[in-house]
């Protein structure tokens, strides 16, 4: 049985309403997260918000309006290297750089959030969430078939939610998602369980691994479990309200304060990713292990960013030689058009495609430019 993995970048989400990179950038100086419902003592996060947009003004003469803006790796790479070297970032002292970058992943956080509240009904990722279940319910009946798996680059949480949905359906033998990690609930949900476990009561699994994080995850610093619900404000818990670890509070029943307290497990754009924590080095030693046992890898709104060079690296040392490549992207112009390596010389050297026959070299790859609705419509 041949074995598909599929990659998932933004553009996968894009068709649903979620936002681009671009447009999480704007979200910087949304008024909203300083004003009206977040401006409590509770929220006093934001106040930085107001001094990092005075420096995007001041600084760099960069506004809301501006037809330009710093690229999300433009602000996180260097105040990520500012963070380690323990030095100013531009008029932040190092004492401030923590509630800086806080605030950064804050405000992008509830920007997701509230976008993935407002998009529209997605039909094609109802669809692609049946596909994927159709697929992986062989594994109910042979633990050893394994003929799918997904890696999404991206923090919302609208697949995780088709496939709930879909999964709570299914009348034969149940099935969960797994995210290839140890996962606890966050409340007492027994549909949240660790993928090895549901294989053992007699459950098959659809495997999501999230190599960037999720927003409705969160970590505790100290036993670094995951926390999962479905609840679309569960990063609330983490970003606000301080949840505390189930388990590890227990050892601090006389001094709550000292409770390791809950926090979002997401990797932001940035060239100097931190991939320290237990759980994320897990998720990507599967991902790599999932793109060696590929037949074929299957790009799905993917761009190729230089910024994901860990990414790139991860698929250099793991992809066989005989996968075929299969690359959907969109271009609205000329949506029929497919190009393979033997294009590569008409290309723009800026442009995704070009990235892709650049990085794969000789090996088989067909790059369609129907988008992922057009695509996931003829998955059969």
């Amino acid at each position: 049985m041949n074995k598909k993995v599929f990659i998932l970048g933004a553009g996968f989400s894009a068709g649903a309403g979620l936002p681009t990179q671009f447009e999480l950038t704007k979200e910087i100086f949304n008024p909203q997260f300083s004003n009206g419902k977040y401006s409590s003592e509770e929220y006093s996060l934001f106040d930085t918000q107001k001094k990092l947009i005075n420096l995007l003004k001041n600084d760099f003469g960069i506004d809301e309006k501006s037809d330009y803006l710093l690229s999300l790796e433009d602000i996180y790479t260097p105040l990520d290297r500012c963070i380690v070297e323990n030095s100013n970032f531009r008029s932040f002292q190092p004492e401030e750089l923590l509630n800086l970058r806080q605030t950064i992943d804050a405000i992008l956080i509830l920007a997701i959030k509230a976008k993935s509240g407002l998009t529209k009904k997605a039909e094609y990722i109802e669809k692609f969430a049946k596909y994927l279940i159709q697929k992986s319910k062989v594994r109910a009946k042979d633990k050893r078939l394994d003929p799918i798996a997904v890696i999404t680059t991206n923090w919302d949480i609208l697949l995780d939610l088709a496939l709930r949905d879909q999964l709570v359906r299914v009348t034969t033998r149940p099935g969960i998602i797994d995210y290839m990690c140890y996962v606890s609930s966050l409340k007492n949900d027994d549909s949240i369980k660790p993928g090895l476990q549901a294989l053992t009561e007699g459950e098959f699994i659809v495997k999501l691994l999230k190599i960037h994080g999720s927003i409705n995850w969160l970590n505790c610093p100290k036993c670094q479990r995951i926390f999962i619900d479905f609840y679309r404000r569960v990063i609330d818990y983490g970003v606000f309200r301080q949840a505390k670890c189930k388990y590890c509070s227990k050892e601090y029943d006389d001094h709550d304060e000292h409770s390791p307290r809950l926090r979002p497990l997401l990797l932001m754009p940035t060239f100097a990713k931190d991939l320290s924590n237990f759980q994320t080095k897990l998720i990507w030693r599967n991902s790599g292990l999932e793109i060696s046992e590929a037949d074929e890898l299957i790009f799905i709104g993917y761009s190729f960013p230089l910024a994901d060079f860990e990414f790139r690296q991860l698929l250099f040392r793991n992809i066989s030689r005989n996968t075929k490549i299969t690359v959907v992207l969109y271009d609205k112009k000329d949506p029929n058009k497919i190009l393979t390596n033997k294009n590569k010389s008409q290309l723009n050297l800026e442009s995704a495609e070009y990235r892709y026959l650049s990085f794969f070299g000789g090996r088989e790859i067909k790059i369609l430019f129907n988008g992922a609705e057009k695509y996931i419509e003829s998955l059969e």
